[in-house]
C-alpha cells in the first residue's frame, strides 16, 4: 500500500511539473513573438508551434509537408 501511493504520488507530481513546463514554454514563445511582431501571420505561428508539438511528442499524426 505504501508503494502504490509513493508511485502515484511520484507520477502525480511528475506529470504535472511537466505540463506546467510544457505550458509555460507554450506561452512565453507565443508572447515573444506576439510582442516581437505583432503582424506576425498565424499560420507561421502555428506552424512553429506544431512543430515544437511534433518534436517533443513524436505523435504519428504529425505531418511534416503541410498547406495553409
Amino acid at each position: 500500500a505504501f508503494f502504490a501511493a509513493f508511485f502515484a504520488a511520484f507520477f502525480a507530481v511528475f506529470f504535472t511539473a511537466f505540463l506546467a513546463v510544457f505550458f509555460a514554454a507554450f506561452f512565453a514563445a507565443f508572447f515573444a513573438a506576439f510582442l516581437a511582431d505583432p503582424l506576425l501571420l498565424a499560420e507561421d505561428f502555428f506552424r512553429a508551434t506544431f512543430d515544437l508539438v511534433c518534436s517533443r511528442r513524436r505523435l504519428k499524426y504529425c505531418f511534416r509537408r503541410r498547406r495553409f
